[in-house]
């Protein structure tokens, strides 16, 4: 890239074409002017090497706009395409500031591709030389117009010192948008008064963005209680924001500023509109904006079809569009916005990165968490730097949280602090985060990192335990230790500290165990060591009572387990307790836990028996038990569960007497004399939950081969458990598989269901056609899933498709030469449409049956063929013709066809005298001279019209025969004709 100021002498041919008539360049540049209203160009009256417009996304000129004056800068692409084409001016424009950047310097830059539309022209620098820079390539360059300027495509740095500007109008946008409001707006016929408060060096006012005019009413803006010299940030509110402006006005004044006015100039460079949380943002109406304009998200998008007058400053895409819109150079009064005469040397900036480092011995900590913060900074010179927000996880490298900071500025971070550990473990805790080095120095070259350290220790605790004794026979020695032990768990893990003792003697204050983790659950346990007093046999140990059992360690405070002995006279106790372990979610923890227990005394009956009922970490004592008797204690049947699929294992039974005997639910113990330690019967029930899984099994009946073996089967499933669905889903399997599981870990008692789709295609491919069963189409069933696996069985039956045909014997005997019984026969021969091997059948028949089966089974769309044998042989007859219709037919599942066979018998010797044909009146035979119809060939009549039989005698009407067999052949064409079309499921 060329460097900002270098000169490129005017006339010196560049890529682009020299313009002609340059203006001259004033003698004093690069210097910043005083600014003036827009004006038509002729020299430029000052120099600005400052970014007047901005794209951090892509920019687009198109429809009618006309000019950018001043740097032009774009983070992505840049296309230029006006309709219906001319020229776009960029850095001297025809009308505008006349404020220009530096004669021969970069005026179009764009980090990515340059594209100019064929109807479009760009001037860049007219006059005074501008060049083109592209990051990557600048299509048509014969359109670029750059007055002695250079084009370079492909520039490794091609926005030079405006690479970071993004995070400048990103910062600068957030801080203007953190200032307090100093005035108020209003609205009165059209016109939004901003009512400064007449004092501030910086006017701050709020506004929506949906509350700045629209394309159907424009809105007129009108500066009240602004002081001289004062800058106007407006802060619009919204994702959405659009102004249409119908004119400016000031004080009280009715007069419009206009570009005559000189309070266009001072509301131009001293207004900035900042959209810090727009995402897309109109500037509309064709009108001119005067002031700045900030849009700093990345993916917004501006859209301006007015005449802006100011800095305009986008991080996302610009649309700049309208009809003759024009973009005019002003500064804003602040030092990334001001005028700047050249920009040399770019000030060297750095950048600040957080590493996490999370100290977890445990590995209890979430390794994707995020942890967050803020950061501040200050500028070399001691001025405050706008800091911001970090997040970041625990990363192998350090993640930058902020760029562009000047070197030497110095920046601290603060971290909020980081959630539980783990929520599941109280006893994990954070110790104070370690910020190094804190402050850090921003310095040149890679990030400057401080290191973020959390550390996660084990928080733990102590309970106490307090010794209480109750004794009547005054024989206990008042200095008596008494000792004992104590286990503690968390989370199943045993945490109990290597010394596992305790000590004390009765009436002591309480003693501290411990330490062990939060949320440790503790027992306590004690050892008796002998009786009461040596020499008392009379007086031995009471039951010892440890409440409670069982102790959970708490932070802040200590929970106080008290151990109680007694003394008492020779009886003897035992203690009954009950706890659960496994799935406390299964049951009521109020349910009670019934138990009896009887005793037996030595040589004496049994007692009564009593009934118990503990809940879940209850206990009870049973004294005065003559010493030597025999206990049984049994537990009942649980209680109930909160839903099937939780059950009761057997209990486990502990009984301390070496002697005891447990037999199911039942134990059976001797109850020692009072000197011996008390004998703790402990039953202890766990509760599980039993799951199970469901499988769908798909079979397939009938021909094998015609159905894709890998062909899948689909349908869908759903499973409920006590009245709502718990899982489903669809399933898909092949056939004769087996089961296919399609869910796993359902809860024992879980109804499930499944149906399958419509099986709607043909089963098999070739010519064949084959359904399937008309009830095999869909299936569904359901299932209670039990301990074993559920399986629900979906069977589909494949069938070919078949036809019939049937056959009917008509025999004509005229002469009555037929004694009926006669036998016919034949054959038909049906091929089928698929290649497969010819089917034939003989037939025989009597005439006059009923229609009798030719051939079942048929595949459907064989074309057949019925066939007759010579008719059976009779002295003095012969056989006409026989006809069979149809002789030939196509066979359909849907159409059976009956076949009718027409054989006709004729006498071949004349008949007995007096006999048919006598020449009797009416006869039609020989000397008959009725109306016989017969012609006698000598006598000139037509051959035509009579048929000569093979013997001597009457003439048969052959015909009449013709027609009755036709009759008979069209019936069957008629009757085969007649068949409806079917829809069928046929391969191919």
């Amino acid at each position: 890239m060329i460097a900002p100021l270098l000169l490129v002498p005017l006339g010196v041919a560049g890529v682009g074409i020299a313009m002609s008539s340059a203006p001259a360049v004033a003698a004093d540049l690069p210097a910043c002017p005083t600014y003036s209203s827009p004006s038509p160009g002729g020299a430029p009256r000052g120099t600005d090497a400052n970014v007047t417009v901005f794209a951090g996304g892509d920019y687009v000129a198109g429809a009618g706009a006309a000019e950018s004056e001043g740097v032009l800068a774009v983070g992505g692409t840049a296309t230029f395409d006006k309709d219906p084409g001319g020229t776009f001016n960029v850095g001297v424009v025809g009308v505008g500031s006349q404020v220009t950047p530096p004669a021969g310097s970069d005026m179009l830059l764009a980090a990515g591709a340059v594209t100019v539309g064929g109807r479009t022209v760009v001037d860049v620098g007219h006059g005074i030389g501008g060049n083109v820079v592209g990051g990557s390539t600048i299509d048509s360059v014969d359109r670029f117009e750059t007055s002695g300027g250079s084009v370079t495509p492909n520039s490794a740095d091609a926005l030079g010192p405006f690479a970071g500007f993004s995070s400048v109008v990103t910062d600068k946008s957030r801080d203007y948008a953190g200032l307090a409001p100093t005035g108020t707006t209003s609205v009165l016929y059209g016109v939004r008064t901003f009512q400064g408060d007449g004092t501030s060096a910086r006017q701050v006012f709020d506004v929506s963005g949906a509350a700045l005019g629209s394309t159907s009413q424009s809105m007129a803006f009108r500066f009240r209680g602004i002081p001289t010299g004062a800058s106007v940030v407006i802060n619009v509110t919204g994702a959405t924001a659009d102004v249409y402006p119908a004119g400016f006005f000031e004080g009280d004044s009715n007069t419009q500023i206009d570009f005559g006015d000189p309070r266009f100039v001072e509301v131009a460079s001293h207004t900035l509109w900042n959209f810090a949380s727009a995402d897309s943002v109109t500037l509309g109406t064709g009108d001119q904006l005067l002031g700045s304009v900030l849009v700093p998200a990345k993916g917004s998008v501006t859209t301006v079809t007015a005449s802006t007058n100011g800095r305009l400053l986008v991080g996302g895409d610009l649309h700049f569009a309208g009809d003759g819109n024009e973009a005019h150079s002003y500064p804003f009064p602040d030092p990334e916005f001001e005028c700047k005469p050249t920009i040399t040397p770019i000030p060297e900036t750095g950048a600040l990165a957080v590493q996490k480092v999370v100290d977890d011995p445990a590995g209890f900590v979430d390794s994707g968490r995020l942890y967050t913060g803020t950061y501040e900074c200050q500028s070399p010179t001691g001025s405050a730097i706008p800091g911001g927000s970090w997040g970041v996880r625990p990363e192998s490298a350090p993640t930058v949280i902020a760029d562009n900071l000047p070197v030497g500025s110095t920046c601290s971070l603060t971290e909020t602090p980081p959630p539980t550990p783990d929520p599941s473990d109280p006893s994990y805790v954070w110790q104070p985060a370690v910020i190094s080095p804190s402050p850090v120095m921003i310095a040149a070259g890679s990030a400057s990192v401080v290191t973020v350290t959390n550390t996660v220790t084990r928080q733990l605790g102590t309970f106490a335990l307090v010794k209480r004794l109750t004794e009547a026979s005054g024989v206990v020695d008042p200095a008596r230790v008494f000792s004992g032990t104590y286990g503690c768990q968390f989370d199943g893990r045993d945490v109990t500290p290597a010394d596992d003792t305790w000590s004390t003697t009765a009436g002591a204050s309480p003693i501290a165990l411990g330490p062990v983790p939060i949320g440790s659950e503790c027992r306590v346990q004690e050892r008796l060591g002998g009786p009461p007093q040596s020499g008392a046999p009379g007086v031995g140990w009471g039951p010892t009572l440890i409440s409670p059992s069982r102790v959970v360690v708490r932070q802040g405070g200590a929970d106080l387990v008290t151990v109680s002995n007694s003394t008492a006279a020779l009886t003897g106790s035992f203690s009954l307790s009950k706890s659960v372990s496994g799935d406390p979610a299964g049951f009521d923890p109020a349910s009670q836990f019934a138990f009896d227990y009887v005793c037996t005394p030595p040589g004496g009956s049994a007692g009564q028996t009593v009934a118990v009922a503990l809940r879940d970490g209850g206990q009870t004592v049973v004294s005065g038990v003559p010493v030597g008797s025999s206990c049984t204690v049994t537990e009942g049947k649980s209680p109930g569960t909160t839903d099937p699929s939780y059950t009761w294992l057997a209990p486990s039974v502990s009984v301390t007497d070496p002697r005891a005997i447990v037999s199911g639910r039942s134990a059976t113990f001797i109850v020692p004399p009072t000197t011996s330690p008390l004998v703790q019967v402990a039953y202890t029930d766990e509760l599980v939950r039993r799951t199970t899984s469901f499988a769908v099994q798909k079979l397939l009946l009938g021909p094998r081969l015609v159905v894709d073996p890998d062909r899948r089967y689909s349908g869908v499933w759903a499973c409920t458990f006590v009245g709502r669905e718990i899982d489903g889903g669809r399933w898909s399997v092949t056939a004769n598989s087996g089961p296919q599981t399609v869910a796993v870990s359902l809860p024992v008692g879980t109804s499930c269901i499944a149906n399958e789709d419509l099986q709607v295609t043909p089963p098999a491919t070739g010519s064949v056609a084959y359904q399937w069963s008309p009830t095999g189409l869909e299936a569904g069933s359901t299932v209670l899933a039990g301990t074993a696996p559920g399986v629900i069985s979906i069977t589909n039956i494949v069938q070919a498709v078949s036809a019939s045909a049937s056959i009917v014997k008509v025999a004509q005997d005229p002469d009555g030469v037929l004694s009926g019984d006669e036998t016919y026969s034949g054959e038909i021969t049906c091929v089928p449409g698929d290649g497969a091997a010819p089917l034939s059948r003989s037939w025989s028949i009597r005439a006059g049956e009923t229609p009798q089966p030719l051939l079942g089974g048929i595949p459907d769309g064989s074309v057949c063929t019925v066939t007759e044998d010579p008719p059976p042989a009779a002295d003095g007859t012969e056989w006409a013709p026989s006809v069979t219709s149809p002789s030939s037919f196509t066979a359909y599942a849907d159409f059976p066809v009956t076949v009718t066979v027409t054989n006709t018998a004729l006498a071949t010797t004349p008949p007995e005298e007096g006999g048919p044909g006598d020449g009797g009146p009416g006869d039609g035979g020989p000397g008959d001279g009725g109306d016989s119809g017969v012609v006698d060939p000598g006598s000139g009549g037509s051959a035509a019209t009579t048929a000569e039989l093979a013997y001597t005698g009457d003439t048969f009407p052959v015909m009449a025969l013709v027609a009755a067999v036709a009759s008979i052949a069209i019936g069957g064409a008629l009757m085969v004709g007649r068949r409806r079309p079917q829809r069928r499921h046929r391969a191919g």
